[in-house]
């Protein structure tokens, strides 16, 4: 049974670094737009007909981009990848709440805003729509459910 449990805990300590991993690729990305990057962003923002729902300014576009990094930073620090000069014990409960409020955050992003991404959208046009059906949603309820259980075994 202990060597299950090992298996078990292995695997959920590699999702956790693919996804630390993920997190710093949207954060690579978030800051290619915030440079004016231009590639891929109608792929990322919901539209109807054919103007997007809301054109982020370059303050909140470097906003998710140290978020997604941080997401990333957190992710590795509670899988002790990184360290820090403070004793784990004494981190771990706040460590422990933030994984789970991340992992929660990505499931309410699953479920969605009832109008433009998520489950249960109703509106939209572009590609956007198909991305957020096919990738987007479910990659935020697989990572959220992995988070919260990461956070609640490790």
């Amino acid at each position: 049974m202990a060597d299950m449990h090992t298996w078990y805990v292995t695997g959920l300590r590699c999702a956790g670094v693919a996804l630390a991993f993920a997190f710093l690729l949207f954060a690579l990305v978030h800051l290619y737009w915030a440079m004016n990057g231009r590639r891929g962003l109608r792929l990322a923002l919901p539209y109807e007909g054919a103007r997007p729902v809301f054109q982020p300014r370059r303050g909140a576009i470097l906003l998710v981009a140290s978020g997604s990094a941080a997401c990333s930073a957190l992710l590795l620090l509670w899988l002790d990848v990184i360290c820090t000069p403070f004793p784990r014990a004494a981190l771990r409960p706040v460590l422990q709440v933030a994984v789970i409020l991340l992992g929660a955050t990505l499931l309410v992003r699953a479920v969605g805003d009832f109008r433009h991404f998520g489950f249960f959208r109703k509106r939209g046009d572009g590609p956007f729509r198909r991305m957020d059906r096919l990738i987007y949603t479910p990659f935020s309820l697989v990572a959220g459910s992995l988070i919260v259980l990461m956070a609640l075994v490790i």
